[in-house]
């Protein structure tokens, strides 16, 4: 009798590796290694790290674009 096959999920999984996470995010690796520490996101199971999707995802849509005329770094302000 044979094995059941796997169920294939749908949507997003909940934990990403980091070379997915700058593929979803369009960041580079070592911005998503700083951005994943952070804001806590970032787990290493073994030699593979794993970065929570959605707490990442809330943490950069929590960072607002203010213009150049601003007095912050960069016009970003958290």
């Amino acid at each position: 009798m044979a094995t059941p096959k796997r169920q294939k999920y749908e949507g997003l999984p909940e934990y990403i590796r980091r070379e997915d996470a700058s593929y979803f995010f369009q960041i580079g690796d070592d911005t998503i290694d700083k951005l994943a520490e952070e804001c806590g996101a970032k787990r290493k199971v073994r030699s593979m790290v794993l970065i929570n999707r959605k707490i990442m995802s809330e943490y950069i849509e929590s960072f607002q674009y203010v213009g150049k005329d601003s007095k912050t770094v960069g016009g970003y302000l958290r």
